[in-house]
């Protein structure tokens, strides 16, 4: 199973929106405790049966992760990548397909774009309206499929 705990280290660096993820006991926003907190309670979840965590890398990195020492032979994930590029010859979908890596299309509306933009901002068209969306369709259909 999948427990998807997004954004388990990040920093928001803007004062105007960083009180929205404050603690309820300090009122302030601390990355380090998130993500110490997070590292900490690892082993509770693994006691309780969650055999992997997966980590966002951006950008394509499986032959260095590959060679880290201490890796062993597992999936590699890429679950959220914004790097899009879909027709050209070379970008990060094809590059991870090519490692046989999984990866997996973060597609947020941007400033300035339409409703037909984005599925991952609500609320959602989920049809298939922009140009991005079908890019990646078609690129997805051409690895799939062979065409």
């Amino acid at each position: 199973m999948n427990s998807r705990m997004v954004q388990s280290n990040f920093d928001d660096l803007n004062p105007e929106t960083r009180q929205q993820w404050a603690y309820a006991d300090t009122q302030v926003w601390d990355a380090d405790r998130n993500t110490r907190e997070f590292l900490d309670a690892m082993p509770a979840w693994h006691e309780h049966g969650l055999l992997a965590v997966t980590l966002n890398l951006q950008g394509e990195m499986v032959r260095e992760t590959r060679h880290v020492e201490g890796y062993r032979k597992m999936p590699i994930l890429f679950d959220e990548d914004d790097h899009f590029q879909f027709d050209k010859p070379e970008n990060n979908f094809i590059a991870a397909i090519d490692e046989y890596a999984s990866w997996g299309y973060f597609d947020f509306r941007m400033k300035d774009e339409t409703f037909a933009d984005g599925y991952q901002s609500v609320p959602v068209d989920w049809t298939i309206g922009s140009d991005r969306k079908r890019g990646f369709f078609r690129l997805l259909k051409t690895i799939t499929k062979g065409q």
